[in-house]
């Protein structure tokens, strides 16, 4: 063999191993959220895992996103059977909403947000006093949706995922 072909086939290699190593980390922490912190009893939760998955494979930055914190946000809403939610880390994002058909699964990346600003405010803050603070207050208005947001990085090349689950509240002030 040349030299090369040689080089080339160990630079397919090493690209091959990176992306299998990228994508292990996020299908891990997909399938250790869904163990770990997705209610057991919720019927639902392989429907979380589904969408988390295909948005892996229809979004590029998931791939480079290692090294990276990566938020996520999500929720179901229960009167349209979809879930919703919203990937990030420092540099990108995608929102989604995933439904089950009986043809088919549907999963649309959607350029709104599903959630209001000031919840993904907080949550890439990782403000969780403030955001217990807001649940509890009065004056919000409760959709009557639960959300589940994660913090999920890596620490001596191990996954750590912070979690918390608190109702979906926004501020009526806050509506045009």
């Amino acid at each position: 063999m040349s030299r090369l072909t040689n080089i080339s086939i160990v630079l397919l290699i090493v690209i091959s191993i990176g992306c299998a190593s990228t994508k292990a980390y996020f299908l891990n922490l997909s399938d250790f959220i869904t163990k770990n912190y997705v209610n057991k009893s919720f019927q639902k939760k392989n429907l979380f895992k589904e969408a988390r998955e295909k948005v892996y494979y229809q979004t590029l930055f998931l791939r480079e996103s290692k090294n990276d914190t990566i938020f996520v946000l999500e929720k179901y809403d229960l009167e349209v059977a979809t879930v919703y939610g919203r990937i990030w880390t420092s540099k990108n994002n995608v929102n989604y909403a995933y439904r089950r058909k009986t043809q088919g699964n549907e999963l649309n990346l959607i350029g709104l947000k599903n959630f209001a600003n000031n919840t993904i405010d907080l949550v890439t803050r990782w403000d969780t006093v403030m955001i217990r603070k807001l649940e509890n207050d009065p004056h919000m208005f409760r959709t009557g949706s639960n959300i589940s947001a994660y913090r999920c990085f890596v620490i001596d090349n191990k996954i750590k995922v912070e979690h918390i689950a608190f109702k979906d509240v926004f501020d009526p002030k806050n509506i045009n």
